[in-house]
């Protein structure tokens, strides 16, 4: 997100004026926070003892909860055991041009890169499992006040999103759908979905797929991609969702 992109610009600024410093043998000067962790923490806290926001959400889950959650039915081998958390990556890097006609395509659909690319995902999802109704996570850097930005901390926050596929519906209807339910989805995630669940008794439900993405600025300017080069490289890191 772009309050995920101006944290990392601030600490590679103040990363970069500390090496500065030190390489002429002068003091740095920053200015002090004037938040700390510990303040979002009381404040984040005090929040879910509101009432009203509490109610809110209840309303907002009671919506979704009715019929239960669908469990994702993708095509799984996974090995020797079922709770096997071993994974895989697979890498395919696109173009300059590619790049560019999302982003002009999502400007002419007046929603973000960040929702187009989901819309891709959650329609990827649908194919790859052969059911209407899909359920996935939404990660979310967290940091809903600008105050937070240049704080060190982990803010991340995992969002349930449920979703209707519908092969029928036109894809630009579809992205403006998956647009006006992502902004809904993230005005209620101040009061955690799992607090909700624990309250009413209900089991959490079991997240196969999640859905992340990073704004990452180039650091260096000779630094080339290729272009359309998939790599299957497995590696040994422990995975938390089987499609992520």
């Amino acid at each position: 997100s772009a309050r995920a992109d101006q944290m990392r610009t601030t600490l590679k600024s103040e990363f970069g004026a500390f090496c500065d410093a030190l390489a002429a043998g002068r003091s740095v000067g920053l200015a002090p926070l004037r938040l700390q962790y510990k303040d979002f923490a009381v404040w984040h806290n005090r929040r879910l003892e509101d009432e009203i926001l509490r109610l809110r959400v209840q309303r907002y889950w009671e919506e979704r909860v009715d019929g239960g959650f669908p469990r994702l039915e993708l095509p799984l081998n996974v090995g020797e055991t079922a709770d096997s958390r071993q994974g895989a990556a697979y890498r395919y890097f696109i173009d300059e041009e590619m790049k560019r006609r999302l982003v002009q395509w999502a400007e002419s659909e007046r929603v973000s890169l960040f929702t187009l690319l989901f819309a891709l995902y959650l329609q990827l999802l649908g194919r790859f499992a052969p059911q209407r109704d899909v359920l996935c996570s939404l990660i979310n850097s967290g940091r809903e006040h600008p105050a937070l930005l240049p704080i060190v901390g982990f803010f991340v926050n995992s969002v349930l999103f449920r979703c209707t596929i519908d092969g029928d519906e036109p894809f630009r209807r579809f992205v403006q759908r998956v647009h006006r339910e992502v902004l809904e989805s993230l005005d209620h995630q101040a009061y955690p979905a799992e607090k909700y669940f624990a309250e009413k008794n209900i089991p959490y439900p079991e997240v196969d797929a999640s859905f992340n993405m990073l704004n990452v600025n180039q650091t260096a300017e000779n630094v080339q991609l290729t272009p359309f080069a998939p790599q299957h490289q497995p590696h040994a890191e422990e995975v938390k969702f089987a499609l992520q």
